[in-house]
């Protein structure tokens, strides 16, 4: 190890350039104390492996020096060097020897111990010697061998890898093996960061998983593990039978190994004598195998065999003579290339059509700079017409830079004139970028550093603009099953150089079916700026893919941070992914070191950012990903337009403001505003655009639906299925429920109270309204309307709606009115209303702004149950509209075992008006369940399911409340879910708390930690068996 002293970047031995700052790096370390370092053997996270000798004696040594991030210090040391004394006691055969643990001269820890002249297990997997199934056996009865001394001892490993077992060949060429023995795995419980193999380790251990008390059969599994490894060549998957049945052992083989590595430690081998036992059989049977099928054999059966045997030999020979005819004329008539020479030719026909890409942001207030930044990054050609494929974080920096928006917040505060500005630059592939300006190397003038007048850029021509970015959900599901979040972007320059060929995309690109070990390349700059010359000049990267997920690929090819948003190609010649990220591996210690390791590069998949691409080329409307500091001032100001009744003006108003930045918000704004105006069809046009980049925007939806059912063409309506279906999964199904209610399904008089707080009763008044409206019954529409511009709050666009819809009517009414005084009694009416809804909004923006203090708290990321619990009745005794916060208060009651008060609020909420929603259906499930904590009397229980069972309509409500009953098996139920986070989070959470009530707090535990597998982090029920987990560990503790 050593470091960059410009920039402090620790690097390995053998680099001389450091890639981060491009500064030359000397020799590393040579020497510690007495020790002169021969070689570095192995470099992890926290530690170096190194090879040395004693300078006054030649003698070898092995020496571990301890990183800073190591966490190891004076207190370690003195734990670890009593541990040594423990493992002296162990056999000197097969135990690696620790020495001392010392401090050098310097300050840096260090562990000698006995040098062991062992063979890599890579050279071993590679030689193909483990294939013989015999020497196989017989490796693995050596290991389990020793480790029936250790276990014998009183000891065991608990974290058994690979790497501690060193492989050496003894005087015959036979291996043998030595077990490097760690009685502390890990120095600083707090580290985090640990080696790959003991990750994949962690992550795949039953017993880890499962919080079981680690023991002498953990050992085994482990062990089991290591056997799949050797015989599989595959280190980084988790062992299963699947796996097991395509080695190529005996039966009794695959079965051992079935058993090592059983989920229930129950099953698994009772000792390790037991697996050397078992081993020793079936040495003998690899041993014996041919010898004693042959002897079953009679003379004249082997004489039959061996003339089949003969015949099938001679034909076998003559087809291949014939096929090898046949595939000679081919091969010799169509010559094939190798990877090699097609990478090569690919190289040089795309590296043209990759570009180098710079942008820089910044933020102002007035004419000060309050904040900048630099981002570098690479873009690649697509399509003829001028379109080029990046990464989002590459031209979009601004939507995951947290310090901006940290700045943004604290100007907020302050000032109103924040101006948020940037500057994008591309470079193709030849082109001068760079400056090379000694006088200005430290200048930060982007003027002296790149040659923007060979530039296509953002602000002048040639021209080039951010045509289209995905916008990243951010639920934890979402980032738990697309970790790279979607990271596309699409570029458009206005006109294409000469003689550039844009990359071909493999549209119909599934990661899935691309196997392991796959060659690829990468185009792109990785270094950006720094160690180039004047020139652009692109650097391809050749490696392979070495594991695929649905949204993800991982290659080995190195990959550094200029290399974002470049192409991945295969074998064929096609684009298969965008270059996104490396992994990056980060210690827990008092100073955080971020390592990225550039070897395991990140791979987003094609196919949505080619479907992306294809949707934008079709003039569909893609978000650009900019920056509106003041949307919440264009939005008041198309408010303030509309409560006046300017409906023309707060249109016209937004649709200024759309030809500058398509900003969901404002498309809403302004589709809602032309509705208001009646321009029906323009709204229309403004809703399909947000639906298009808000994907599955469902309000955008619903708003377009009415559209069509107020024309009477609902049936048609794309949308009009996908609203009907919405049930208590969707976070949306309100919208569903409005869509019911449109259609008839839901009748007025159940309608009109199926609300659970001010804004969807709103919603629903205005929907009946629509209705009457449609009837010609302006009587009634207008007293619906009424309700609904009462209820909607001035901040909700439902009640711009209700307020429009409700002058159109009272329009028509007025004109039906012959005499006069009637027409000024009804002018007078009107008025009174309208003054009437001016004193609401007013009393509603006085509790708003009191409300404002405790919904902030609210959203402070490490709030407790209790403090939310405190703030959700404060809000709860200044706003009694919103029954849904009775449900959640109900919920955080009962997490605190607050029966009493939880059984209290739910009653609330259960009396108030309301619909068979999400909500309602838990929050009478969780009154059961409480019910089941705190009686005895099953009796009573049990009827109370019953009565759930008959009252709901919901099939999978249904089907929780039957096997609450014990009617179905709870294996059922799960199977039912069919891994679907939303069913698998309520029956688990269900499961868990009915089980709690049975005072099996084991199984209780494991539901709530199943649930946790839903990820679906916004919903009570997961809060709620988090919070459970906590209840019930300390329960189990005191137990």
């Amino acid at each position: 190890m050593k470091l960059c002293q410009s920039c402090h970047q620790p690097l390995a031995e053998i680099i001389t350039t450091c890639p981060s700052c491009g500064a030359g790096v000397e020799q590393g370390r040579k020497y510690i104390d007495d020790y002169e370092i021969i070689d570095v053997l192995y470099e992890g996270h926290a530690s170096i492996l190194c090879k040395a000798k004693v300078s006054s004696s030649s003698e070898l040594m092995m020496i571990r020096i301890y990183k800073p991030q190591s966490g190891m210090n004076q207190e370690v040391a003195d734990r670890l060097k009593n541990r040594l004394i423990e493992l002296k006691n162990l056999p000197e055969d097969g135990f690696v020897r620790h020495h001392d643990i010392k401090e050098s001269s310097d300050g840096i820890w260090y562990r000698v111990s006995e040098w062991v002249e062992a063979e890599s297990w890579s050279k071993i997997l590679s030689s193909g010697i483990l294939k013989d199934n015999k020497v196989a056996f017989k490796l693995f009865l050596t290991i389990a061998s020793k480790l029936d001394i250790l276990h014998k001892t009183n000891h065991f490993i608990p974290h058994l890898i690979l790497n501690d077992i060193m492989v050496i060949r003894n005087t015959d060429s036979e291996l043998e093996v030595k077990i490097d023995y760690k009685l502390s795995r890990f120095l600083d419980p707090e580290l985090q960061m640990t080696g790959t193999m003991l990750k994949n380790l962690i992550n795949c251990h039953p017993d880890i998983n499962n919080n079981r008390p680690l023991g002498y059969r953990s050992d085994i599994w482990s062990l089991g593990k290591v056997f799949y490894e050797l015989l599989s060549a595959d280190v980084s998957s988790c062992p299963g039978p699947l796996g097991i049945n395509s080695l190529s052992i005996p039966q009794d083989g695959k079965t051992l190994l079935k058993l090592m590595i059983s989920s229930d430690p129950g099953l698994r081998p009772g000792s390790m004598e037991e697996v050397v036992h078992a081993l020793k059989r079936l040495i003998g049977q690899v041993d014996n195998g041919k010898k004693t099928k042959s002897s079953a054999l009679s003379k004249t059966s082997r004489e039959i065999l061996k003339l089949r045997k003969t015949v099938f030999i001679l034909a076998t020979l003559f087809m291949l003579v014939l096929a090898g005819g046949v595939s000679s004329w081919y091969y010799f008539k169509t010559p094939v290339k190798d990877t090699a020479v097609l990478f090569e030719e690919y190289a040089n026909q795309y590296s043209g059509s990759i570009a180098f890409v710079m942008v820089e942001y910044s933020l102002h207030v007035e004419e000060y700079l309050i904040y900048s930044r630099r981002v570098e990054g690479t873009a690649f050609l697509v399509d003829s017409a001028g379109y080029l494929l990046t990464n989002r974080h590459v031209v979009c920096p601004w939507l995951e830079d947290m310090n901006l928006f940290s700045a943004i917040n604290r100007m907020k505060a302050n000032s109103s004139n924040i101006q948020f500005n940037y500057r994008l630059f591309l470079w193709f592939e030849g082109e001068q970028a760079y400056k090379r300006l000694p006088g200005l190397a430290g200048s930060s003038d982007i003027e002296d550093i790149y040659s923007i007048e060979n530039a296509y850029r953002s602000d002048a021509k040639p021209n080039v603009i951010i045509a289209g970015v995905s916008r990243p959900k951010v639920n934890m599901g979402y980032l738990n099953n697309s970790p790279l979040k979607d990271d596309f972007a699409v570029l458009k320059i206005n006109q294409i150089p000469s003689g550039l060929v844009p990359l071909p995309l493999d549209k119909n690109f599934d990661p899935k079916k691309i196997s392991k070990l796959a060659p690829v390349i990468t185009l792109g700059f990785p270094l950006g700026s720094r160690l180039q010359a004047n020139a652009v000049n692109v650097s391809v990267t050749r490696g392979n893919v070495r594991r695929t997920f649905n949204d993800m690929i991982q290659v080995d090819t190195s990959i550094y941070k200029g290399n974002s948003g470049g192409p991945i190609m295969n074998s064929e010649g096609k684009v298969i992914g965008i270059a996104t990220g490396v992994v990056i591996d980060q210690a827990s210690s008092i100073v955080p070191v971020v390592t990225a390791l550039s070897d395991i590069g990140l791979i987003l998949p094609i196919s949505k950012a080619a479907k992306f691409l294809d949707e934008l080329k079709t003039g569909q409307a893609k978000w650009n990903g900019q920056l509106d500091l003041s949307i919440e001032k264009k939005l008041e100001a198309i408010k303030d337009k509309a409560a006046m009744g300017q409906w023309k003006e707060a249109q016209d108003f937004a649709d200024n403001h759309l030809k500058y930045s398509l900003e969901p918000s404002l498309l809403i704004a302004a589709a809602v505003m032309h509705i208001c105006n009646d321009d029906l069809q323009g709204a229309k046009q403004l809703l399909i655009q947000n639906i298009s980049v808000e994907e599955g925007n469902s309000y955008a939806k619903l708003l377009y639906y009415m559209i069509d059912w107020e024309k009477g063409i609902s049936e048609n309506n794309i949308y009009h299925k996908q609203l009907l279906n919405l049930n208590w999964i969707s976070e949306v199904e309100f919208y569903g429920h409005l869509a019911k209610i449109l259609e008839g399904t839901i009748k007025e008089n159940i309608a009109k109270q199926s609300w659970s707080h001010s804004k969807e009763k709103s919603w629903i008044y205005y929907t009946l309204g629509l209705i009457q409206y449609k009837k010609k019954n302006l009587k009634k529409a207008e007293e619906f309307l009424k309700t609904a511009v009462l209820e909607g709050k001035n901040q909700y666009w439902v009640f711009y709606l209700a307020k429009a819809k409700l002058f159109q009517v009272q329009k028509d009414m007025f004109s039906t009115i012959k005499k006069k005084s009637l027409k000024k009694k009804y002018e007078k009416t009107i008025n009174t209303f309208n003054h009437k809804v001016e004193d609401i909004i007013k009393t509603q923006a006085e509790v708003r702004k009191k409300i404002i203090p405790y919904t902030t708290k609210l959203l402070n990321i490490g709030i407790g149950i209790f403090e939310k619990t405190q703030l959700l009745e404060s809000i709860y005794a200044l706003d009694n509209s919103n029954n849904d916060i009775l449900a959640a208060l109900a919920y955080y009651y009962s997490v605190q075992d607050n029966w009493s008060k939880s059984l209290d609020y739910i009653s609330q909420y259960l009396s108030k008006s309301g619909w068979e929603n999400r909500t309602r259906l838990a929050a009478w499930l969780l009154k059961i369940e409480i019910q089941n904590i705190t009686t005895d009397n099953q009796d009573e229980v049990q009827a109370s399911l019953d009565e759930y069972y008959r009252m709901i309509k919901d099939p999978w409500y249904r089907s929780i409340c039957t096997t609450l009953q014990g009617k179905t098996p709870e294996n059922d139920l799960l199977n039912q879910a069919n891994n679907q986070p939303e069913l698998l989070l309520t029956a688990h959470t269900a499961l868990a708390f009915w089980a709690e009530g049975k005072k099996d707090y084991k199984k209780a535990l494991f539901h709530y930690k199943e649930a946790l597998g839903s990820y679906l982090n916004d919903w009570w029920e997961y809060e709620f068996a988090k919070e459970r987990i906590g209840i019930l560990k300390l329960k189990l503790k005191q137990k």
